[in-house]
């Protein structure tokens, strides 16, 4: 029931193709061809939904403001425009890396460790340039081997004495793109992932000694390396001794200790500290995007703990106004909040080291909240007045004021 218009179909690709051949065909359908044509040339699927302004950039991945844990980082990008996208190019702080004749791209880009700013443009046949900036940084979870083609594991640490789950965390330093990671516990998969760098808990090891192995695949084959460990069943609460409550004043847990982490790796442990996230990111006063940074001095000026302040940071629980805030405590050396994001580090302080070991050692929880969203007072009587145990026979509390 086709044939009559296959073969005006025909006909027409013929003209199209400028082969000489009379086409005995209405108008109309030549346009309803034609379109059908134009609407076949733009039906591949996108690399992810693209922005309908014309023309645009949508850049997939990675997203603005990202922390990506490896190189070469994966760049994934599509366009949008009623002429023809007969390139689209990367660039780099500016400077152009690849490019490839499609309306899209899905490429790697060799990234060194720091912040950096990666540029889709596109081009249409008119001439016509238009471009997404995304600013992104490398950060890898840990110093990595520098061969090619090798995995470092950051945690746990060699000979490590971990309890259930089991905190491993890799990354992997090749030339070419990762394509596969997987975790083999005394030989046997117990997990697999298509990303890099490698975060993650193993649940299912049994007390005792056990070898992790972390292989990564790319294009050229696999390579590997491996962490002998031993796993404690330490769970129940008659292993507990003694309950402490540590108090800090104007510092945050991400402040003081987010770090806690690889403090613990130096020592031969795992890593199963809830701290700083360095990928998070929140604007300062100005708009400007902040991620977590290593302080560079000591001293750093106040921000306000008080209630309004405390709520508003809090943000219904979006935890994203801690920058904006810092105006109530006015500083001429910060004045857009940037501190608010800073951290420390086991180098930093004296004695720095000694409340690592403390909180390290004796503190069973890893992360620290307040009891009420206000300032000193309110939260020192709320510490004072509060009962660990209505039967409590004995017990002292004793306060004590870190220097630092």
């Amino acid at each position: 029931m086709f044939s009559p218009h296959l073969s005006r179909l025909k006909c027409i690709v013929r003209s199209m193709m400028r082969i000489p051949r009379v086409c005995n065909t209405p108008a109309l359908f030549i346009a309803v061809v034609v379109s059908i044509f134009s609407l076949r040339a733009f039906a591949a699927n996108p690399p992810c939904p693209l922005n309908t302004t014309n023309p645009s950039v949508t850049v997939c991945t990675p997203t603005p403001n990202q922390v990506v844990g490896i190189s070469p980082a994966h760049v994934v990008a599509g366009t949008t425009d009623t002429n023809t996208v007969v390139a689209v190019q990367i660039y780099v702080d500016n400077q152009l890396v690849t490019q490839v004749n499609s309306n899209a791209i899905d490429t790697y880009v060799p990234l060194p460790i720091g912040p950096h700013l990666v540029t889709v443009q596109g081009w249409d046949r008119t001439g016509a340039t238009f471009k997404t900036n995304v600013p992104i940084s490398l950060s890898p979870p840990c110093a990595l081997n520098a061969t090619n083609r090798t995995v470092t594991i950051c945690t746990p640490g060699g000979a490590a004495v971990v309890s259930n789950p089991v905190h491993l965390v890799a990354g992997m330093n090749d030339s070419n793109p990762v394509t596969s990671v997987q975790v083999l516990a005394d030989g046997q998969p117990v997990f697999q992932n298509s990303a890099a760098p490698l975060d993650v808990y193993i649940t299912s090891l049994s007390a005792g000694p056990h070898t992790l192995a972390v292989q990564a695949q790319d294009g050229t084959g696999t390579f590997s390396n491996s962490r002998n460990i031993t796993v404690t069943s330490n769970s129940g609460l008659s292993n507990l001794r003694h309950i402490i409550f540590f108090v800090q004043e104007n510092r945050s847990f991400d402040s003081y200790f987010g770090r806690l982490g690889p403090y613990r790796v130096s020592l031969g442990l795992s890593n199963n500290v809830d701290g700083v996230p360095l990928n998070a990111t929140l604007l300062d006063t100005s708009g400007v995007a902040v991620h977590p940074y290593h302080y560079q001095t000591v001293c750093t000026d106040n921000m306000s703990p008080f209630w309004n302040e405390s709520h508003f940071d809090f943000d219904g629980g979006k935890m994203d106004n801690f920058l904006k805030t810092t105006t109530s405590a006015y500083s001429s050396t910060d004045p857009t909040g940037t501190r608010a994001m800073g951290y420390y580090d086991q180098t930093d302080l004296g004695g720095y080291t000694d409340r690592f070991f403390i909180q390290d050692t004796f503190t069973y929880s890893s992360t620290s909240h307040e009891y009420l969203l206000t300032d000193t007072m309110g939260d020192q009587l709320r510490f004072n007045d509060f009962t660990v145990t209505p039967t409590a026979k004995q017990g002292t509390f004793k306060s004590y004021t870190d220097p630092y």
